[in-house]
């Protein structure tokens, strides 16, 4: 799920996020109940170095619909699978999003299972809807392509570095070298102005390019092709320093999404209404159903958690072990979603100086404060204002194996904005900027998986809060938590043009008991970054009889991904023997250590 920025990726920087909440025993679905359909598993020949080693490679065909199962339309779910020694079931996963791949991370995830789990259970990976290798597809509309590869001209214009083959670019005769002067009636200076060229373009389109060539200058006209894009988000920002206009911001973002949203949906008219989550438990039961499990082992990750609780509620007998790790609140509303979490932020910034890093509590706010009035620029040419800064620090302290990152950033950018000497700035920012390239690379990462996190979190929830209510909200929030706290209620102003009525049905936030014959285990973190202690809590509440392993840390995602022997050890044990911990347990804060891989 998407708190500005941040994406769940268990094999990059970042542990980002997810949603939704509990009912009854038996089932009672909203939806309409799904015919009968037999699931197709067919095995391919892996791509070479797949791994881990003795992996197999399948496609799972299943309904496109699963309200109109027999219709004849479908799609396919990639799927990978470790056997097991001892064959006794299947393990599997989801590592949260929406739109986290689970083939992705199917082979960090293999290699620390503990030996007793791997050899008991085969291993199960697969991607939802829309994601990686999964159908339906979710693209944009076509954009404008030529081919080129451009590097600046030694004596101004763009000089041509290299052409796709086959490309509108090498059709019209572009070669190495060339240098562009003028595209149509543009005067070319830089790369950028070719660039410019090409986006106001449309397929279609001629563009005549003149062009030196060893000294004579000549002159060719393009093509201008299309090429498949993801729908296009923009990320609007409030303003770099000083007072917010919150109701104007949001308006800003509701225009933008309206119009971003509108345009996906309309790009993916028989992709779009089909990859929410009621949709996805279905496939996984097919799933189960194909591999021949008479019960899935399921661990879900942060988003993971709502596909875990929904399937939970659809098919309770068809569970033996539930892990619901960094999870989210039960009765969740896209209002409450974005609200209820710039608290916890707060949380988490008061938690990691006590834990990891005492010299930074004063630190941290003085950098507020000075970002509040002030942009930083940095060595490497960039600027650091206080949306990156929130959105930064806020992706480290995810993952305790950042902290040391995190307390370099406080430290040096402390250091940087309170040097006596330009030198002393300059290296101290220098530190910052290097870690600032790094973690926005992640962030930016995340905007590649906004299109099915978008279509997925507004199919499963159907709330729209207005922008009156966003605003609202937004004052007490920042009075409260400080001036970017608002920035993290992103999710709540996803939806705009997006009627519910056009998407797939919503997971039911209703507030019944869930009962599973071996109650699930449940595993916080006090300052989870990314999905607050008491949503895991209050989702822990509506299943009969179910455990909670809470860990002092902000990591997000705990058990193998956090060096803490007391919550390792007892998941392991259920999994394998479904022995709960006797009571609610608390495992003190462990640091990090090189965490055992098979």
């Amino acid at each position: 799920m998407k708190f500005r920025g941040t994406v769940r990726t268990l094999a990059g920087l970042a542990c980002a996020t997810s949603l939704l909440a509990g009912l009854t025993g038996a089932v009672a679905s909203a939806a309409p109940a799904a015919a009968a359909f037999e699931p197709k598993l067919s095995y391919f020949k892996c791509p070479p170095k797949s791994l881990p080693a003795g992996v197999q490679c399948a496609r799972l065909t299943v309904p496109l619909d699963w309200q109109n199962p027999n219709d004849g339309r479908t799609t396919t779910i990639d799927v990978r699978v470790m056997r097991s020694k001892e064959g006794k079931g299947g393990l599997t996963f989801n590592p949260g999003g929406p739109g986290g791949s689970g083939i992705e991370a199917f082979p960090a995830i293999y290699s620390l299972l503990p030996d007793d789990v791997a050899s008991t259970f085969d291993f199960v990976g697969w991607d939802p809807r829309g994601v990686g290798g999964s159908g339906p597809k979710i693209t944009g509309p076509a954009q404008p392509f030529v081919g080129l590869v451009l590097a600046p001209g030694e004596s101004g214009g763009a000089e041509v570095a290299g052409t796709k083959p086959g490309s509108p670019a090498a059709k019209a005769g572009l070669v190495n070298g060339d240098i562009i002067t003028k595209v149509s009636d543009r005067a070319i200076s830089n790369v950028a102005d070719v660039l410019a060229e090409v986006r106001e373009s449309v397929p279609g389109d001629s563009l005549v390019v003149e062009f030196r060539r060893g000294g004579a200058s000549r002159e060719v006209t393009i093509i201008v092709g299309s090429q498949e894009a993801s729908c296009q988000y923009t990320d609007p920002l409030p303003p770099s320093t000083g007072p917010v206009d919150w109701r104007e911001f949001w308006q800003k973002v509701a225009d933008e999404n309206r119009a971003a949203n509108a345009a996906c949906l309309a790009a993916n008219p028989d992709s779009a209404p089909y990859v929410g989550t009621w949709q996805v438990i279905r496939d996984l039961n097919a799933l189960r159903v194909a591999l021949g499990y008479s019960a899935w082992n399921y661990w879900g990750m942060s988003y993971g958690t709502r596909i875990g609780y929904a399937y939970a509620r659809t098919f309770p007998s068809k569970l033996r072990a539930l892990i619901m790790d960094g999870s989210m609140p039960a009765g969740e509303t896209m209002y409450g979603l974005g609200t209820s979490f710039p608290s916890n932020m707060w949380i988490s910034t008061q938690l990691f100086p006590a834990l990891a890093a005492p010299e930074t509590a004063r630190k941290i706010t003085v950098i507020e404060d000075y970002l509040d009035a002030t942009v930083v620029a940095l060595p490497d040419g960039t600027e650091l204002n206080r949306w990156d800064w929130a959105s930064q620090f806020r992706t480290l302290l995810t993952a305790q194996s950042q902290y040391p990152t995190a307390r370099a950033l406080v430290n040096n950018l402390y250091g940087g904005i309170t040097a006596k000497t330009s030198g002393a700035r300059a290296k101290q920012l220098a530190v910052v900027a290097a870690i600032a390239e790094v973690v926005r690379s992640v962030i930016e990462g995340s905007a590649k998986l906004a299109p099915v996190e978008v279509l997925v979190n507004c199919s499963d929830v159907h709330d729209r809060p207005t922008v009156p209510e966003l605003a609202a909200a937004s004052e007490p929030i920042a009075r409260n938590f400080g001036t970017t706290s608002p920035f993290f209620m992103s999710n709540s102003a996803s939806c705009f043009g997006l009627d519910p009525k056009d998407l797939s049905p919503a997971v039911s936030s209703a507030s019944g008991m869930t009962n599973l014959k071996t109650p699930p285990l449940f595993v916080l973190s006090t300052g989870d970054a990314a999905t607050p202690w008491v949503w895991g809590r209050s989702l822990a509440n509506t299943f009969v009889g179910s455990r909670t392993i809470t860990y002092n840390s902000t990591q997000h995602v705990a058990y193998l991904f956090a060096s803490s022997d007391c919550v390792n050890a007892p998941v392991t044990e259920y999994l394998l023997t479904l022995t709960l911990v006797p009571r609610n347990l608390e495992c003190a804060y462990s640091p990090d250590k090189p965490a055992p891989q098979r």
